[in-house]
């Protein structure tokens, strides 16, 4: 306590501390790679366990057999174009939709197996130029042999091969971000500071 000229008490309040900055980063790079899909629709050859294979586009084997549970392979052969393969690209696997649990060979060795969504693998490394073979094993659940349920079952689709190209960015300290823009088949997507881009 202290007093004024008139012998008033007066009480001393501590000085508030000030809010503690955090520093800000933020950096800037450009990614000039088309990173095109290259789509792997049109006909596959798909076989019903050890059935004969039949010549057909992706879509639930319930079109051939409504009542049929257990495994169906799905082939595809296809090219990957020149500079698909690039440097410092990886390259996803999308299966789209699978009803139920996909098993994946990329000519003729393990890529991988998905139980659940996304159906994606990295098949940077299986890949080769030129000619390939891609077969997904398909199992679904015993609902349409037991149940007759005729339950959507295969390998549905949009299967697809697309390059990514990871990036590392080097922040720069007391640099304030704005905003982050980014663009990529098929949508685009801004970003504010603090939120996340997927």
């Amino acid at each position: 306590m202290a007093g004024d000229r008139r012998g008033r008490a007066r009480r001393r309040v501590p000085a508030r501390p000030r809010p503690h900055r955090r520093p800000t980063y933020g950096a800037g790079f450009t990614v000039d790679d088309a990173l095109q899909p290259l789509p792997l629709g049109g006909t596959w050859e798909i076989a019903l366990g050890n059935g004969p294979p039949l010549q057909r586009p992706l879509g639930s084997w319930t079109a051939l057999d409504p009542g049929y549970s257990g495994r169906a392979t799905y082939t595809r052969r296809f090219d990957v174009p020149p500079g698909f393969l690039a440097h410092g690209r990886r390259i996803q696997l999308e299966l789209g939709e699978v009803d139920e649990i996909a098993e994946v060979r990329l000519n003729g060795r393990p890529a991988g197996d998905r139980v659940w969504a996304p159906y994606r693998l990295d098949v940077t490394d299986q890949l080769e130029p030129g000619e390939n073979t891609l077969a997904v094993t398909v199992t679904n659940t015993q609902s349409n042999a037991f149940e007759g349920r005729a339950l959507s079952s295969g390998l549905i689709g949009p299967v697809r091969l697309r390059p990514e190209r990871v990036v590392d960015v080097e922040l720069e300290r007391n640099s304030i971000p704005t905003s982050l823009s980014a663009s990529a088949e098929p949508t685009e997507a801004s970003v504010l500071p603090g939120a996340t881009q997927r």
